[in-house]
C-alpha cells in the first residue's frame, strides 16, 4: 500500500517508522493549514481506518476520488450538488487525492480570514475553471449558497436582472 500522505511525505521518505512519519506530516499540515494538530491527527486516524461515515470510500492506495470527495462534502451538510461538485473540483483538481490534500482542502473550507477565504471561494464560484467569474456562474453558486442557508434567492435574482446603472 502506498503512503496515505501523498506529496506531504516527500521530505520524509527516509523515515522508517510510520508513527514518526505521521507525527512529522501532521505537524507540517497543522502549520501549513493552521488547523489544530489534534484535529489533523484524528482525521488521519479516521482516514487510515476508513471510518464511517466520512472515509469509507478511501481506496486501498490511500486516495479518494473526486466523486467520492463530493459525497463526503455532502455528508458535511452541504446539500447542494452544485456546491459539492465545485468544492470537490477545486480541492482535487479532478484527480484522486491523498490525505494531505484532503487536509489542505478542509483548511480552505475553514479559512479564518477573508484574505484566506477569497481565493478558494473564487475557484468554487468559477464553475468552468477558466479563471473568470461570469454572471451565470456567480448567480448559480449564489443561489445554491442562499438555498443552503435557508434563504430565499428571489430578491437576489431580481437585483441580478436589473440593468447596470450608467
Amino acid at each position: 500500500m502506498e503512503s496515505i500522505y501523498d506529496d506531504a511525505t516527500r521530505s520524509y521518505d527516509d523515515v522508517q517508522s510510520e508513527a514518526v512519519r505521521k507525527n512529522y506530516v501532521c505537524g507540517d499540515l497543522a502549520e501549513e493549514t493552521r488547523l489544530p494538530r489534534e484535529l489533523i491527527e484524528r482525521l488521519h486516524e479516521m482516514w487510515a481506518r476508513r471510518e464511517r461515515t466520512f472515509f469509507t470510500s478511501v481506496a486501498e492506495d490511500g486516495t479518494i476520488s473526486p466523486d467520492d470527495l463530493a459525497e463526503l462534502i455532502r455528508s458535511l451538510k452541504i446539500h447542494s450538488d452544485l456546491l459539492c461538485r465545485s468544492i470537490s473540483r477545486v480541492i482535487s483538481a479532478g484527480a484522486p487525492i491523498g490525505f494531505a490534500q484532503f487536509v489542505r482542502g478542509y483548511g480552505w473550507l475553514h479559512a479564518r480570514t477573508l484574505r484566506e477565504a477569497l481565493p478558494f471561494a473564487f475557484k468554487v464560484f468559477d464553475l468552468d475553471g477558466d479563471g473568470k467569474l461570469k454572471t451565470d456562474e456567480f448567480g448559480a453558486v449564489l443561489d445554491a449558497s442562499l438555498t443552503l442557508n435557508d434563504l430565499d434567492p428571489t430578491a437576489i435574482k431580481k437585483v441580478r436582472r436589473q440593468p447596470p446603472s450608467p
